[in-house]
């Protein structure tokens, strides 16, 4: 009979158990604070500043070889477009940019009529593959992704 009792008694136990309040764990997150998919969140932290790419670079390095063209290679930014130019050579890429984050493509391309060097055939086509900038100083820039590594120095600096 004890048994049954207990038995008996034991979900009314349990329920008055369930009117009481849970204690506050920490890692456990506030449904109404977690992010919902469309909505804006302010963050806490500002965005990494831009870097500052006016003015005219030469490429100094491509994927480890100093020695590109016969002629240096100059780059300009201006207007979301970068241009690559030197005695033989004139690219112009959209440089679809977010933040540090790239997308170059080539809207003009045009190069002597005796072609290009096997290094410019390189650049030409690592260029749209290129994906991030990173500052090196303020004197150098490095831009690298899929097709390897640019290295410009600010012409002048």
């Amino acid at each position: 009979m004890t048994r049954l009792a207990f038995l008996l008694a034991l979900p009314l136990a349990l329920s008055a158990c369930g009117d009481a309040e849970a204690p506050v764990d920490p890692d456990i997150q506030d449904p109404d604070a977690i992010e919902t998919e469309g909505e804006n969140v302010e963050m806490d932290e500002a965005a990494p500043a831009e870097l500052d790419l006016s003015g005219t670079w030469t490429i100094t390095r491509f994927n480890g070889s100093s020695n590109l063209s016969t002629f240096p290679i100059t780059v300009t930014f201006a207007d979301d477009q970068m241009q690559l130019r030197s005695d033989c050579i004139d690219y112009a890429y959209a440089l679809n940019r977010q933040g540090n984050v790239i997308a170059p493509e080539q809207v003009m391309a045009q190069a002597c009529p005796n072609g290009l060097s096997p290094a410019e055939q390189q650049l030409d086509s690592a260029m749209p593959q290129f994906n991030v900038i990173v500052a090196r100083g303020e004197q150098a820039l490095n831009f690298s992704g899929p097709g390897g590594n640019l290295l410009l120095g600010r012409e002048g600096g």
